[in-house]
């Protein structure tokens, strides 16, 4: 994860996940819990999504910067 609002989130990919924009995309991660949004653009090895806005997402995104912010995020494989 490159950059996280509480509009979006910028990842750098280690690889080819086959996402295109448009695309409806779900996110798990133990600092985050359970997102979904859109992808909105492609370049390269970076995606960009745009959240599906709510107070859950909000809260979960405060509670990252809260808590989990110095701690790196390591993603499944």
């Amino acid at each position: 994860m490159k950059d996280l609002s509480s509009q979006g989130v910028c990842f750098q990919l280690l690889f080819d996940i086959g996402v295109r924009s448009g695309q409806e995309v779900t996110i798990e991660s133990e600092q985050l819990g359970h997102l979904t949004g859109i992808v909105r653009w492609c370049r390269g090895d970076m995606i960009g999504v745009k959240l599906n806005l709510s107070s859950n997402t909000a809260a979960q995104i405060s509670s990252y910067y809260k808590f989990f912010r110095d701690v790196e995020m390591r993603w499944p494989a």
